[in-house]
């Protein structure tokens, strides 16, 4: 599958030379353990290869993936590259596509045209929403990924999940919110600076975030990769989201502590309703 220049492929048994001669660039996209023989092979043939790790059952926080796609994007300009793993990189090809304003309905369509899943899990599906929403706001393929930014990659990623749940009912700007987030900038008012404070109290232990306001309540769901020992963050988010609740003119807030994929199939089940069950509800 070919995607802006850029050549997919599943990794194949064999194949290892030929493509190593093909190829002046070769990004190996999926579980580290898995292909590191087959990045040592690559590499003793002399040819420039690398290893992102991601596996099918998660996804990369949105700075990392903005990085992953950036460095693709880069190889690109400079010589023929091959993105291979073992399923996992038709997310990757979906999210260049995603980086590149293609629009997320079509960058799916055209992956899966090409015989690739684009997402394995609803993390995934999340990551791609999150870019696409972002990409109005920032150059999603020139924002660079520095050291500093990995420290808070998690915090940002939230951050900015949780300003794209407020924006529809309350004026803010995701980039602001990102930048801030990252340690780039401030923020511009009371609905910024909440985003921020929600990413920088409930992550990493919280992967995922839905807010669903109903007539009386805000019910705020997070999205635990330990929801056992995610349990002590709820007292934080309640006073966190109260204040949330009381701008909206609601009486209270309920949080409820679920799994990362139940949570991110409410959100984004809309992407892949097969995958999730049902119909997504943001």
């Amino acid at each position: 599958m070919r995607v802006l220049g850029i050549e997919f492929s599943r990794t194949t048994s064999s194949g290892v030379a030929r493509r190593a001669a093909a190829y002046d660039y070769i990004v190996l996209y999926g579980d580290r353990f898995l292909l590191a023989d087959r990045l040592e092979a690559y590499r003793f043939l002399g040819v420039d290869a690398r290893l992102i790790h991601v596996t099918v059952s998660d996804a990369p926080s949105i700075p990392e993936l903005m990085g992953h796609v950036g460095l693709v994007a880069r190889l690109g300009r400079r010589g023929r590259v091959l993105v291979e793993g073992l399923g996992v990189e038709g997310f990757l090809a979906a999210a260049l596509l995603v980086a590149r304003r293609s629009g997320l309905a079509r960058a799916l369509r055209l992956v899966r045209a090409g015989g690739y899943n684009a997402v394995y899990n609803p993390l995934q599906a999340r990551a791609l929403v999150l870019l696409d929403v972002l990409g109005g706001w920032v150059d999603t393929l020139r924002e660079a990924l520095t050291r500093r930014d990995e420290a808070y990659s998690w915090e940002a990623d939230l951050a900015l999940e949780h300003a794209y749940m407020l924006a529809g009912f309350m004026p803010l700007s995701l980039s602001r919110v990102y930048r801030a987030a990252l340690g780039r900038g401030g923020v511009g008012g009371d609905a910024e600076r909440l985003a921020v404070e929600a990413g920088r109290l409930l992550a990493p232990s919280v992967r995922c975030i839905y807010i669903e306001p109903g007539m009386e309540v805000l019910s705020v769901h997070l999205g635990c990769s330990d929801p056992r020992g995610c349990r002590g963050l709820t007292g934080v988010a309640e006073k966190l989201y109260s204040r949330l609740a009381r701008w909206l003119g609601l009486r209270g807030v309920r949080v409820l502590v679920e799994a990362p994929f139940e949570t991110a199939c409410l959100a984004y089940g809309y992407v892949d309703a097969e995958m999730c069950g049902r119909e997504g509800g943001h």
